[in-house]
């Protein structure tokens, strides 16, 4: 397999002795008044909008029972999430529209947009720690909700709105097809920008001009015509680096069935799926439906392990449904990457997370443990209507998205029968998580690559003839079939045995003669 090309920027933390707010490595807002010195603390407006409240207790009269935190119309509709490349144009617009509108209700001022708020978040220093540590999927799963919440809150045709997920492993190793793209850029997101205007989007693949969808400016790329800072044009930049490297579906799902322990599978995540670097990061409309795909991946992989069995107030018990980590050589006792760790979003942390550089309040990397308090920098624990204004996000409170009133629709996911995670999993999966497909077409047992090569040298016995082989995969049915009864019962019986645990957790209680995977 070749090297993997994909990956998401990664921005370069300062190494002085002093964290230098105006450096372009932590954020590049630095040209108007406001933000003259670069910082942050300068764009603080707090705009009157609606405010979730209730968010301690669960939910009255939600539409899901499982729901805890969501307040955006959550009594009429759940967050259905449905797959990007099966909707239709006039869907896929309902999403442009969102964010169209969302732009035009921020008057062109960083003090007012929304989007700019919770894509702050990311252009943080901080944004470029995560992807070393626990908090990774659920972090930016956070932010994708608070997108969608901020879509939801217009109203309308938008009250019930889900973030659609993109399964890009449509693009995998397109590179000698005739079509020009990929497909992602086909979708009426705009294509990349135009090489003789700094990469520009607007009005050249895209219709919508720099006033009515901008990027702040940051990274010095600003430089378009009729870019007039901080009002930017959006850039994608074609350098080489674009989608056709991603893993394939089998690939994905391979990795997600191989790897129960947590740790294994989010380490994973980021070092082999991203987007290409000529992406615009959270300012684009292409990376919120990119993490909403992870945030996909994320809840198959704890139905297919039976995670969201376990009863989240134990959800510490079983090391393998989490334990925390970071990955970072200098980083002793990583804050923030156990489940009840606050996640970190603000302030300004190094990549190495040697917070000896920076005067925090907090040692080392934060928002790694489950209970810690998760950190998230830029503008949106500023907004009061942010989650984060005023109430602790943590890990153990974003692993179930059932409790954020987040269902995916598994209707047209050709992913889920590519990545082999029907076959796999289907038994497995909660409809509190999941819509499952409408009518489930009969498949014919195909063996993949991985089964065929286990078929032919079961016990370390090569079969070579025909008849050795139908003996040899006649038994591997067989053992599949007895796997597939004992999951199910022991599933079927663990939901029986099912205990309700209280008005926190949505979830029962794993019972002791349940045998979760731990």
């Amino acid at each position: 397999m070749t090297a993997v090309l994909w990956f998401c920027f990664i921005v370069t933390a300062s190494s002085a002795a002093t964290f230098d707010l105006s450096s372009d490595a932590n954020h590049g807002w630095s040209c108007t008044e406001d933000l003259k010195d670069g910082k942050w603390t300068h764009v603080d407006a707090e705009s009157d909008m609606t405010i979730p409240s209730g968010t301690n207790d669960r939910i009255e009269g939600s539409f899901s029972p499982s729901n805890i935190y969501d307040t955006y119309n959550a009594e009429e509709c759940r967050r259905v999430r449905r797959p990007w490349n099966a909707l239709s144009t006039q869907e896929r617009q309902i999403y442009i529209d969102g964010l169209l509108e969302l732009r035009v209700r921020g008057q062109l001022s960083m003090d007012l947009d929304e989007l700019v708020a919770i894509g702050s978040v990311h252009d943080d220093a901080f944004g470029s720690v995560t992807h070393q540590d626990s908090d990774y999927m659920f972090w930016h799963g956070y932010l994708v909700w608070e997108l969608e919440s901020r879509i939801r809150n217009l109203g309308g045709k938008y009250k019930c709105f889900g973030m659609p997920y993109w399964d890009f492993t449509t693009e995998h190793n397109r590179k000698g097809e005739a079509q020009p793209g990929p497909y992602i850029l086909q979708t009426g997101l705009g294509g990349f920008g135009d090489a003789d205007n700094h990469w520009t989007v607007n009005g050249y693949s895209w219709p919508y001009s720099t006033t009515e969808y901008w990027s702040p400016f940051r990274k010095d790329d600003c430089t378009a015509k009729d870019d007039v800072c901080p009002i930017c044009s959006l850039k994608r930049h074609s350098n080489g680096k674009n989608f056709e490297d991603v893993k394939s579906a089998e690939q994905i799902g391979e990795v997600l069935l191989d790897n129960p322990a947590f740790v294994d599978f989010q380490r994973w995540m980021p070092k082999n799926l991203g987007l290409p670097p000529g992406i615009d990061e959270a300012y684009d409309p292409i990376w919120f439906i990119f993490h909403s795909m992870e945030s996909y991946l994320q809840a198959m992989w704890v139905n297919c392990n039976g995670y969201h069995l376990i009863n989240l107030h134990e959800l510490h018990e079983h090391p393998m449904a989490f334990s925390p980590y970071c990955d970072d050589e200098t980083a002793q006792d990583c804050v923030g990457i156990n489940l009840d760790d606050a996640l970190y979003f603000g302030g300004l942390l190094p990549k190495n997370c040697d917070m000896t550089q920076f005067p925090l309040n907090v040692p080392d990397c934060v928002g790694i443990n489950l209970d810690d308090a998760l950190y998230f920098g830029g503008l949106l624990p500023k907004k009061p209507w942010s989650f984060i204004h005023n109430e602790k996000l943590t890990i153990r409170k974003l692993y179930s998205l059932p409790a954020w009133n987040v269902v995916y629709d598994l209707n047209g996911d050709d992913f889920y029968a590519r990545s082999g995670l029907r076959a796999e999993c289907k038994d497995m999966l909660s409809e509190k998580w999941f819509v499952l497909p409408a009518e489930e077409e009969e498949e014919d047992f195909v063996m993949d690559g991985r089964q065929e090569m286990t078929a032919s040298r079961l016990f370390g016995v090569e079969v070579e003839n025909e008849i050795g082989m139908m003996a040899v995969a006649a038994l591997v049915v067989g053992i599949v079939v007895m796997l597939i009864l004992c999951r199910a019962c022991r599933v079927d019986g663990g939901r029986d045995k099912l205990l309700e645990s209280g008005p926190r957790s949505g979830y029962g209680s794993v019972s002791d003669s349940l045998s979760v995977p731990i």
